[in-house]
């Protein structure tokens, strides 16, 4: 089965988006993950804004002047989507970032996803509450309630692309976990 996990990283107070990350890949139960292809986009921000510190110094991203615009940015997340031909349109950690990119890039134009979209972060949280554990948590927090290790392969926690592939691991392991249980 192929899908897609898509993440954001925001600039802040504004909220304008930075990054988007994607990456698909495919789930056969009782496998890990398998990466397929990526989206990495740097967005620039609108003029005048000024990309804060604290942003920087928690994504690591130092520049995005030269990046694409968000309009463009929705349209090649839109093309990178619909040259995926997957089974489910999202997965996010979380249930803002697809609104948060289509109200900024895309407002006028239908969205990428289609009808649905499945949200890891509370698919996690259902796990967690069933065995009696922590419902809060980011993704870093939840990947150590697996006792699983965070895949750096395309950089730390608060990289979209690294957030995104990540997404992706936690979600085959529960789909895993909750088959092995059934």
């Amino acid at each position: 089965m192929k899908l897609i996990a898509l993440d954001l990283e925001m600039n802040q107070p504004s909220n304008h988006i930075i990054q988007v990350g994607a990456v698909s890949f495919s789930y056969s139960p009782g496998k890990d993950a398998r990466l397929l292809e990526v989206l990495d986009l740097k967005v620039r921000l609108p003029e005048g804004e000024v990309l804060s510190k604290e942003i920087s110094d928690l994504t690591g991203i130092l520049d995005v002047s030269g990046g694409v615009s968000i309009q463009d940015a929705y349209d090649r997340t839109t093309k990178f989507f619909g040259e995926q031909d997957s089974y489910f349109s999202a997965v996010t950690w979380g249930q803002g970032d697809l609104y948060l990119l289509k109200s900024q890039g895309g407002a006028d134009k239908p969205n990428f996803w289609g009808a649905r979209y499945i949200d890891a972060k509370t698919v996690m949280q259902t796990i967690l509450i069933s065995k009696g554990g922590p419902i809060k948590g980011g993704l870093n927090k939840s990947i150590e309630n697996l006792s699983e290790v965070w895949d750096d392969r395309f950089g730390s926690p608060h990289n979209a692309v690294a957030d995104a592939w990540n997404t992706a691991r936690v979600y085959c392991f529960m789909l895993n976990k909750i088959r092995g249980e059934l």
